[in-house]
């Protein structure tokens, strides 16, 4: 079983969505290292051996219920941040509560001492 860290998993197979979340990321100093994978199985097997802070899913519409939250490897359990489309309006799921998708928020999920928004 691998070390946490604070390093967050972004998965996405819309590589504009991924890299811009990158980019949001990567200048924080509290986040050590942003990854980007293209399907939740290989997420998985990453985090088996590099434990994340948190895991973005950006899934195609309605293919988030079929994810059980939040993510567990072994007894871990890992942030598990959703960004899913309703009613033309881009959201952040963060186990079952709905936010705007906004830096803020984003930021609020993968690090919770950060203030969200609504």
């Amino acid at each position: 079983m691998g070390e946490w860290n604070s390093g967050v998993l972004i998965v996405s197979t819309r590589s504009l969505v991924a890299q811009s979340i990158v980019s949001l990321l990567e200048g924080n100093p509290d986040i050590s290292s942003v990854h980007v994978l293209g399907s939740l199985p290989e997420a998985l097997c990453y985090a088996s051996v590099n434990l994340p802070v948190a895991v973005v899913l950006d899934l195609p519409g309605g293919a988030d219920g079929l994810v059980e939250r939040p993510l567990r490897i072994g007894n871990h359990e890992i942030r598990t941040i959703i960004l899913r489309e309703e009613d033309g309006n881009t959201r952040l799921y963060i186990h079952n509560p709905s936010q705007a998708a906004n830096l803020a928020n984003l930021l609020a999920a993968i690090l919770p001492e950060v203030k969200r928004e609504t």
